[in-house]
C-alpha cells in the first residue's frame, strides 16, 4: 500500500472513530437532558403542589405528600445528573481527541499529497532541464559550425537564458514572483 493509501486509510479510520465517539457524546448529552427534563418536572410538580395548597385546592396531607414526592424524585435526580457529569465530560473528551486525530490525518494525508506532487513536478524538472539542455548543445554546435569564429565557441554568443531563467539560476529567485520572499505575483500585476 502506498503511503497516499495508508494515510487515507488511517484518515478513514480516524473519521469512523470521530463519529463512533460523536454520537457517544450525544447519546450521553441525549440522557443528561432527559434527566435534567425530568428534574425540571419534579420541580414543576413541586411548585404547582404548594401552589395548590396555597390557593386551598389541597388539603395539607395530600399537598405535602405531593411535595415530599417531587422533592424526593428532585433530589434523585440531581445525583444521577451529577453521576452522570463525569460520563458526558469523558465522552466529550474522546470526542475532541477522535476530532483533533481527524484533523492531524488529514493534514498527514495533504502533505503526502504535496509530496507526490512535488515528486513528479521535480521528474519533470529534470525531464525539462535536460531537454532545454540537448536543445543548448545542438544550438552551440550548429553556431559554432555556422560563424567558424575563434569567438563562436562561447555558449554566450550563440544562447543565453531568458532574464526568469537566469534569475532563477544565479538569485536562486522564484520565477514568477517579484521581490526576493518568493511571492507569487498574478499575471495581470506583471503584463500590465
Amino acid at each position: 500500500m502506498n503511503d497516499i493509501a495508508h494515510h487515507a486509510h488511517r484518515l478513514a479510520g480516524a473519521r469512523v472513530a470521530l463519529e463512533t465517539a460523536s454520537a457517544s457524546a450525544s447519546k450521553v448529552r441525549a440522557e443528561a437532558d432527559a434527566l435534567e427534563a425530568r428534574l425540571g418536572d419534579a420541580q414543576a410538580k413541586h411548585a404547582s403542589a404548594l401552589a395548590d395548597l396555597r390557593a386551598g385546592a389541597l388539603s395539607e396531607v395530600t399537598a405535602g405528600a405531593r411535595m415530599a414526592a417531587a422533592h424526593a424524585d428532585a433530589q434523585d435526580l440531581r445525583e444521577l445528573i451529577a453521576a452522570v457529569q463525569p460520563g458526558i465530560e469523558e465522552a466529550e473528551r474522546v470526542r475532541d481527541r477522535a476530532a483533533l486525530a481527524v484533523r492531524d490525518a488529514e493534514r498527514v494525508v495533504a502533505r503526502a499529497e504535496q509530496e507526490v506532487a512535488m515528486a513528479e513536478l521535480d521528474a519533470r524538472i529534470r525531464h525539462i532541464e535536460a531537454t532545454l539542455c540537448s536543445a543548448i548543445a545542438a544550438r552551440f554546435r550548429l553556431g559554432c559550425e555556422h560563424e567558424n569564429s575563434p569567438y563562436g565557441h562561447t555558449l554566450a554568443r550563440h544562447w543565453r537564458p531568458s532574464e526568469p531563467l537566469r534569475r532563477a539560476i544565479v538569485e536562486f529567485a522564484v520565477p514568477g514572483t517579484s521581490g526576493t520572499h518568493g511571492t507569487v505575483t498574478s499575471a495581470a500585476t506583471t503584463t500590465g
